[in-house]
């Protein structure tokens, strides 16, 4: 259930400040491992919004529970928790809460990369609605390249890639095309996959709708290999799209799939 914050204040008044300091690690505690299952999922690909849906009640309960944490020292846990609240972040667009939590976590302690790379990942996917923000993206290629981490070069190069995309402005997403193709080669299965599919969506709007079919093909083959949903209906999306632009025509098989 959810305490109003008078509620909340008032419950804390009434005990010592050494018994509500001993609440504040119990309660920040709880939540540092409540949700560490729906951070899981949401790492391997499932909705966001599925995820979100069971959480969202204590959303209120999270934001004090990473406050707590960070007041006290603990930035696993902080960062346990903001890592607990990014389906809610995805699921509601909760974009200035994401940067905010995020900015005043990394920018005062110091997680493990872990721990980093996936709060990265998520505020500078999410910067991406925001039109000209590249902060988030910029910092994430920077912490990968030094930290020799394929996977999150691609995944923030491929958000840089959807901006430009978002912008209509053709010129970045042909300049990443070169590192995308290296990924192609060093990287995981799920670098694979999302480079393969910047790769066909920068084929597309440059009207090479052969190459671009390819692509997105491999984008999708790779995403149902790994079970990544996400990537998945991105992929199989912008296939349709593509082959639409081959022939003219969607075809209802397609649009089942």
């Amino acid at each position: 259930f959810r305490l109003l914050e008078l509620v909340r204040a008032f419950g804390l008044s009434q005990v010592s400040s050494a018994e509500g300091a001993q609440l504040r690690t119990r309660h920040f505690g709880h939540f540092a491992e409540r949700f560490a299952a729906s951070s899981a999922a949401f790492d391997d690909g499932v909705a966001p919004g599925e995820i979100a849906e069971p959480i969202f009640p204590d959303h209120a309960n999270l934001r004090l529970a990473f406050a707590d944490a960070l007041s006290a020292g603990n930035p696993d846990a902080a960062a346990a928790i903001a890592l607990a609240m990014r389906p809610l972040w995805f699921a509601h667009m909760l974009i200035a809460e994401s940067d905010a939590i995020t900015r005043e976590l990394l920018d005062t302690h110091a997680p493990g990369y872990d721990q980093e790379r996936r709060l990265l990942q998520a505020v500078s996917f999410l910067e991406g609605f925001r039109t000209g923000a590249t902060y988030w993206g910029e910092r994430y290629l920077q912490r990968a390249r030094a930290m020799d981490d394929h996977e999150g070069m691609a995944l923030t190069l491929t958000n840089l890639c959807a901006r430009a995309l978002n912008a209509r402005d053709i010129v970045p997403l042909r300049a990443q095309v070169p590192m995308l193709l290296e990924l192609t080669n060093v990287g995981g299965r799920r670098a694979f996959g999302w480079a393969h599919y910047f790769l066909g969506l920068e084929a597309y709007v440059n009207g090479r709708f052969e190459a671009a079919s390819e692509h997105a093909s491999l984008a999708a083959e790779a995403a149902a290999e790994i079970g990544h949903a996400f990537l998945l209906a991105s992929a199989l999306g912008t296939g349709l799209m593509i082959r639409s632009a081959l022939t003219g025509e969607i075809a209802q098989p397609a649009l089942v799939e």
